[in-house]
């Protein structure tokens, strides 16, 4: 079974993962392994090169249970194993791992420098920049957490995973050019004519995030 969506926009904490119970390959290899115990299945979790996994195994025959491993497999006792399996692997990346995301630094420069107001108009993950223009306000950015698959992923094991996007404003004609479909896409949710989305999670350029912020609030 793999996790790899869960940590998808983290980086590893090495130290962390062995404090947790993970214990490295002797082979110098960077493969670490965690073992959890659920009624008679052992429970190996894995995690190697930015790849975390699981695998389940009978204790009694010490061979693979593979209805762990079958999205078709059926009965409670399956369902109850990947859920435990789940919450392990969730508490795991919630420990273990450290966020990439440029959220909070895009936050406070459009605070600190532009006297910026944040708002909340949906749920706590989708925060609006706003500009204030006279006696009115308006959106020059929308900070979110969506989905890999709203913008376009293809990889069946990251569709899944959040990742902290920024949609801001740009020149029209300038649009085309902006967009690399690695750190720049179209805009999701919003027109596609006027807005573009960029990744503040992975592996963000912040120069290239803190340009587009100042270009989105001059054009509002």
């Amino acid at each position: 079974m793999n996790y790899k969506y869960l940590i998808a926009e983290k980086k590893a904490d090495f130290e962390k993962l062995q404090a947790f119970g993970f214990v490295p390959s002797p082979g110098g290899e960077q493969i670490f392994q965690f073992e959890a115990e659920y009624q008679n299945i052992s429970l190996h979790f894995f995690y190697k090169n930015g790849d975390f996994y699981a695998a389940a195994f009978d204790n009694d025959t010490k061979e693979q249970f593979l209805p762990f491993e079958l999205k078709t497999a059926k009965g409670s006792f399956v369902f109850e194993l990947k859920d435990f399996a789940l919450n392990t692997a969730q508490k795991i990346a919630e420990s273990c791992f450290n966020s990439t995301s440029l959220k909070q630094t895009v936050l406070d420069y459009a605070q600190n420098n532009y006297g910026t107001i944040l708002q909340n108009p949906w749920n706590d993950e989708n925060i609006t920049l706003n500009k204030i223009c006279g006696k009115k306000q308006k959106w020059y950015g929308l900070v979110m957490c969506v989905k890999r698959k709203n913008i376009g992923e293809k990889d069946e094991n990251l569709k899944e995973a959040a990742i902290d996007v920024m949609n801001v404003k740009a020149p029209p004609e300038e649009i085309e050019k902006i967009v690399d479909y690695r750190t720049v896409f179209p805009a999701y949710h919003m027109n596609k004519k006027h807005w573009v989305t960029v990744l503040l999670s992975g592996n963000p350029n912040w120069q290239q995030i803190k340009e587009l912020l100042d270009q989105s609030y001059q054009i509002v």
